[in-house]
């Protein structure tokens, strides 16, 4: 059970409903494109520019963080785990 002295050490502790505890994540991402810094272009023979029509493949890197444990991570067997759990409750993984 979670009491008052453990809300006062864990500062992103709280208790819900039915005194189940709540944990305060902090959610950050950022995404980089393949072209997004690309200052030059390919020029024809006529003087037209050819330039990327997109930026290019994107990578998306997500995280989360809280006061007493850093960044939130699980480990292989934590995250089977947790996509079990969501199977059974028949939420897409």
């Amino acid at each position: 059970m979670w009491t008052s002295t453990t809300l006062i050490v864990m500062s992103s502790l709280r208790v819900g409903h039915e005194g189940r505890p709540i944990m305060i994540l902090h959610q950050d991402e950022f995404i980089t494109k393949a072209f997004d810094q690309a200052k030059k272009y390919w020029q024809d023979e006529d003087g037209g520019k050819l330039r990327q029509k997109s930026d290019g493949k994107g990578n998306m890197a997500s995280g989360f963080v809280n006061e007493e444990e850093g960044f939130f991570s699980l480990s292989e067997v934590e995250f089977e785990a947790l996509q079990q759990l969501r199977a059974q409750a028949q939420k897409p993984p």
